[in-house]
């Protein structure tokens, strides 16, 4: 077998790894990863949810790595969690701009996510299915905890950028907004991204971001494939992260993530 041209793997979740049922061939990947242990290689999930909904993905495969909350929160086997959040005083800002837009925000925090009992029933819905832990509360001002990953809220996409300009003026230098490309806004701390998130874990193992093949589908893994050694846009990705990344992958619905891998070791 010729050697791999990578020691680490990026997936995100939601359009890249899983399919629009958001499901993903166990079998089949408990054998790509059994593959890349026998290279030394490390599997990482670099995602924007909630760190709780991707370990229940992923019960059966201990070893697999995570930068959840859009790398707010980053953890692997054996490495203690390194953590990044939004100022307390920051996100009640923004929480207030929402509801002052007619907007309904969740909010990521460590111990719960958060989301308010008025909130519209899909929203809501939604919010249980990412969020396991998630509390509904009869306000979120004041906030319900302070130490919080990230606030998201969901708009029609041709409004993200007058959104994000309300949602952030006056403080740029003290949060950062991801929008996904689909109407999806993760508001997060500036220290926090997909690829500083990887870099901080990969030099836990002796890795760097050259030594990583990555997978994404939206604008906010759009740092994470600019920074990997080898990119891949999904198929059905957007047209920016498909005009950035490296190289394309057949689509999430076609299992293109381990169709890929399977080809680099060598197990089509």
């Amino acid at each position: 077998m010729q050697s791999v041209p990578f020691r680490a793997v990026a997936v995100d979740m939601d359009g890249t790894f899983l399919d629009d049922y958001k499901q993903f061939d166990e079998d089949r990947f408990a054998r790509v990863l059994a593959a890349l242990q026998e290279h030394d290689i490390q599997f990482i999930v670099a995602s924007g949810n909630q760190y709780e909904r991707l370990v229940k993905y992923f019960e059966a495969f201990p070893a697999v790595s995570y930068v959840a909350e859009n790398g707010a929160h980053i953890t692997s086997p054996g490495m203690a969690p390194v953590r990044h959040f939004v100022p307390a005083d920051v996100a009640t800002t923004i929480i207030t701009r929402c509801l002052g837009l007619g907007l309904a925000p969740m909010v990521c925090g460590v111990r719960h996510a958060y989301v308010a009992q008025d909130a519209p029933a899909a929203l809501r819905e939604r919010a249980h299915y990412y969020c396991p832990n998630l509390v509904e509360v009869a306000a979120l001002v004041p906030l319900p905890e302070k130490t919080i990953y990230q606030v998201t809220v969901n708009v029609a996409q041709k409004d993200e950028q007058r959104v994000v300009a309300t949602l952030t003026k006056g403080l740029k230098r003290r949060v950062t907004a991801r929008p996904s490309g689909n109407g999806s806004i993760d508001l997060i701390a500036p220290t926090a991204t997909k690829a500083q998130g990887l870099a901080t874990l990969l030099a836990h193992s002796g890795r760097q971001l050259a030594d990583l093949i990555a997978f994404g589908d939206g604008e906010n893994d759009l740092e994470m494939l600019r920074a990997a050694g080898i990119s891949y846009a999904m198929a059905n990705g957007s047209p920016v992260v498909r005009r950035t990344a490296q190289l394309i992958a057949p689509s999430n619905n076609e299992a293109g993530v381990l169709q890929v891998l399977e080809r680099y070791l060598e197990l089509d």
